[in-house]
């Protein structure tokens, strides 16, 4: 018996959002229309981009509240240049994730929450699940070169993207994953496999404008298309790859 995207997604889920740069606007477009037609994720895990609003949907915010930080957001709000092993010192976007979702720990998020980031040094990905939310997610943003590395635990991290690109390094294998890909433009990263996993569910919606530090006025054109394109999905009959 055939079943529609929303029948299958009834049972308990893993929300999993990729990195991809600026793509956070298409993160949160996509989860508006997942919100309107999916009960709530039993887990949500993220890297770079889709830590940020992760970090937002499992902390409790809703559709507007979230829409109104990602389209009042400018580049002074995170622009913080300083000398040091990254052009940013991270000390602004440290302090508007606190503005957004308050101080707490992974431990006190509405949803059970997780990020991947990357340990240059042993070169191997890094999940954080527990203490600092505000640090864990920095370092899952931590673009190298753009970003200085977070601390966390005496480690220095990056941006969990490096390795897991997915964000799906802490996804629970014994429930389905719905995983949002962005869909990269980057002449090194458009390539990058798919990743094969046991119950893992793709979506991505190519061919959506690129944002970035300079073009932040682009997002709301890329989260309202994110959107009305999503809203395709859920009465699709149901498969494991979902291009819309």
């Amino acid at each position: 018996m055939t079943q529609t995207v929303t029948q299958y997604f009834m049972q308990p889920y893993t929300l999993s959002l990729s990195s991809g740069f600026f793509g956070f606007f298409a993160h949160a477009g996509f989860c508006e229309s997942l919100s309107e037609n999916l009960p709530p994720p039993a887990h949500i895990t993220g890297s770079s981009a889709g830590a940020l609003i992760g970090c937002m949907i499992a902390c409790g915010l809703n559709v507007s509240q979230i829409k109104h930080h990602l389209f009042d957001m400018s580049k002074v709000d995170f622009w913080d240049p300083s000398p040091g092993l990254g052009w940013l010192k991270g000390q602004k976007f440290r302090a508007k994730l606190r503005e957004i979702v308050g101080q707490r720990n992974f431990e006190e998020t509405d949803i059970p929450f997780s990020v991947s980031a990357y340990h240059p040094r042993k070169h191997r990905t890094i999940v954080l699940n527990t203490g600092d939310l505000i640090e864990g997610v920095y370092a899952s943003c931590a673009v190298p070169l753009l970003f200085q590395p977070a601390r966390v635990n005496g480690m220095s991290l990056l941006d969990g993207g490096v390795l897991d690109r997915p964000g799906i390094a802490s996804a629970p294998i014994d429930r389905p994953i719905l995983y949002h890909h962005i869909h990269s433009k980057s002449a090194w990263r458009r390539h990058v496999p798919v990743p094969q996993r046991k119950n893992l569910s793709l979506v991505t919606i190519p061919d959506l404008p690129r944002s970035g530090p300079n073009r932040l006025e682009l997002g709301p054109t890329i989260y309202d298309e994110a959107k009305r394109r999503s809203d395709t999905l859920w009465q699709q009959e149901y498969n494991d790859q979902l291009y819309i």
